[in-house]
């Protein structure tokens, strides 16, 4: 009965240990996919602000036709990074986060709240709720 009884304590200690292995290695195979996940979106991100850099062309050429075509390739990206966990962070007529925003500049701006953002000069992100990246503003004083 004595061995019985020792075979299962046996039985026992190599499940506890198993187990242990087991639960380390799934918080690093999650910690890597979570790296993957950011590393992935930040490639994403690098996209979007070119179609910000050409949506500021088009703005200043004053060209209707490619700020339509923006628009609908910006509702779509949109869509497609929403459906992921990304969403652009607030920032216009925002009062600066330092949880969520990085002040770039601050400027002379009548008619605004201190430290109220006038403008963004990068736009920021959360992936899930956590920022991905910051973003870059202007801020009044």
């Amino acid at each position: 009965m004595s061995d019985l009884i020792e075979g299962i304590e046996q039985l026992r200690e190599k499940y506890n240990k198993l187990s242990d292995e087991l639960y380390i290695k799934q918080q690093e195979l999650e910690k890597k996919r979570k790296e993957e996940i950011i590393k992935v979106s930040k490639n994403i991100l690098s996209i979007v602000d070119q179609l910000d850099v050409i949506n500021r062309y088009a703005t200043e050429v004053k060209d209707k036709n490619l700020k339509n075509i923006l628009e609908i390739t910006y509702k779509q990206v949109s869509s497609q990074l929403n459906s992921i966990g990304i969403e652009e962070i607030q920032c216009k007529g925002q009062l600066l986060n330092p949880y969520l925003h990085k002040c770039v500049q601050v400027i002379e701006s009548f008619g605004r709240q201190k430290e109220e953002i006038v403008e963004v000069i990068q736009k920021g992100y959360l992936l899930n709720g956590e920022v991905l990246r910051y973003a870059s503003v202007i801020i009044a004083k």
